[in-house]
């Protein structure tokens, strides 16, 4: 069976890199990013704005959807990389997808429990 990548949180990380680059008048390869955020600071929108995937010989195009649909374009090779967070990669898991969680990462957690003393 073959195993599906997700990229979370991160791994987009490494597109931000300038490790490789390519010179003269290459073929670019169309890659398809699903993309579950809407914010501009995201890594697939910051590699974009700062023009790492074409120094690196990539097309891509950024899909805003819901995480149940990039899921599905993953599997149904529509789209390259997903950048999802982890729950529906679970779920989609124990529903029979074969797919591969590769990084995830947090700055800070989003609530803050604080006890009240009466």
């Amino acid at each position: 069976m073959v195993r599906r990548i997700v990229s979370v949180l991160g791994l987009s990380f490494l597109l931000l890199s300038d490790g490789v680059s390519t010179t003269g008048q290459a073929q670019l390869t169309k890659v398809n990013v699903a993309s579950s955020g809407i914010s501009p600071t995201q890594p697939p929108y910051m590699a974009q704005d700062a023009g790492t995937y074409s120094k690196n010989g990539l097309e891509v195009s950024i899909i805003r959807t819901r995480p149940e649909i990039a899921v599905m374009s993953l599997l149904r090779a529509e789209a390259s990389i997903v950048h999802i967070g982890g729950a529906i990669t679970i779920r989609s898991n124990l529903r029979g997808a074969d797919l591969a969680f590769i990084a995830a990462g947090a700055v800070a957690t989003d609530y803050w429990t604080t006890p009240r003393c009466v």
